[in-house]
């Protein structure tokens, strides 16, 4: 990512602090269409390949094709993300845990990696760990009620 790029990311980022809930939209929209980008429109492809495999219950051809991905971009944060969704949906959790862990290695920034973080940690019983990323995906994105709940729900497992 060049100087530029970075500028506009870190006011997108911005923008999702700010009041205007539809300026929030268009940056949350924006980060997205960024994060599916990165790595040029064949691999674009493929991962809106999977991601329709997602969404028709084929989570198995999903997972193939988000690790097919992997393998082909091993920094290709979304493709890891992708991959942690469908490996959460299996059941999986450790796994999409460490796909989540991976994604915010390369894109620490990614409200959604956060988010389903602490979905991970939640289902593993880790709840410390759990309200950590809740905490931190607020921060970036601080007007989703979801994490909040998420956060307080924790909280309450903690108590």
């Amino acid at each position: 990512m060049n100087d530029l790029e970075r500028a506009e990311v870190s006011t997108l980022l911005a923008t999702l602090r700010g009041h205007d809930r539809r300026a929030r939209d268009r940056a949350t929209a924006e980060l997205w269409e960024r994060w599916f980008d990165e790595k040029g429109t064949h691999a674009r492809r493929w991962l809106e390949h999977g991601t329709t495999l997602l969404s028709v219950d084929r989570v198995g051809d999903a997972l193939s094709v988000f690790e097919r991905l992997v393998a082909n971009h091993p920094d290709f944060a979304e493709a890891h993300n992708k991959r942690a969704t469908a490996l959460f949906i299996l059941r999986r959790h450790a796994e999409a845990r460490d796909a989540c862990q991976e994604t915010l290695r390369l894109n620490p920034t990614h409200f959604g990696a956060w988010h389903g973080l602490g979905l991970c940690e939640m289902e593993l019983g880790h709840y410390r760990a759990a309200e950590r990323a809740f905490g931190r995906a607020l921060e970036i994105q601080p007007h989703l009620p979801r994490n909040r709940e998420l956060l307080e729900h924790c909280r309450t497992r903690i108590n």
